[in-house]
This record gives structure tokens, C-alpha cells and sequence, in this order.
């Protein structure tokens, strides 16, 4: 399996948020992330798992 890094701005555009918010999720470590010496960078896998969560989190709550 091939591990694909994210930037924030790749992040943004695939949650459809602003890099301000992806900034505020990562730092209260809501998603996972990684720094590259000063680069920060977002496993594929790990924005498509929040993704889900936050996915069931909506169904549970407004389709129950």
C-alpha cells in the first residue's frame, strides 16, 4: 500500500474547508498530522478516516 501525503491546501480542497480550519484541526488533534522538518503533511488515509467518523457522526445524530 502507498502512502500519499497531504498538504493543507490538498486537505482544504478535499474536506471543503479553509486552511484556517484545517490548521485549527490540526492542532487540537482532531486530525492527525505529521511535520516533514517545517512541512506539515496529512496522510490520505487519515483525512478519509476523519472524514468517515465525522460521515457517522452526522447519520447518528440527524438520521436516527
Amino acid at each position: 500500500m502507498e502512502l500519499k501525503l497531504l498538504t493543507k491546501q490538498d486537505v482544504s480542497k478535499l474536506i471543503g474547508c479553509s486552511i484556517i480550519t484545517v490548521d485549527r484541526l490540526r492542532r487540537s488533534e482532531k486530525l492527525p498530522s505529521f511535520k516533514l522538518g517545517r512541512l506539515v503533511r496529512f496522510s490520505e488515509a487519515a483525512v478519509e478516516s476523519y472524514l468517515n467518523e465525522k460521515i457517522i457522526e452526522f447519520e447518528q445524530r440527524h438520521l436516527a
